[in-house]
């Protein structure tokens, strides 16, 4: 998961966040290890735009009240 991650510049608790809200959901292996494949990397480099994308940063200035 952490090599995963590393590719797309992710942490492995956002990856566990993404499967958790069932955006991003790895496959398993037998002992229940998580696989990603490059279809799980294309939709993760897409969530990963979409989320920076869907930051929105707000400029607040000093303002005297009378």
């Amino acid at each position: 998961m952490a090599e995963f991650g590393e590719m797309i510049g992710v942490s492995a608790s956002t990856l566990r966040r993404w499967e958790q809200e069932e955006k991003l959901i790895p496959d398993r292996t037998l002992g229940n290890q998580r696989i990603y494949t490059e279809e799980h990397l294309s939709k993760a480099r897409s969530l990963k735009t979409a989320n920076k994308q869907s930051r929105q940063y707000i400029s607040v200035s000093d303002v005297s009240l009378l």
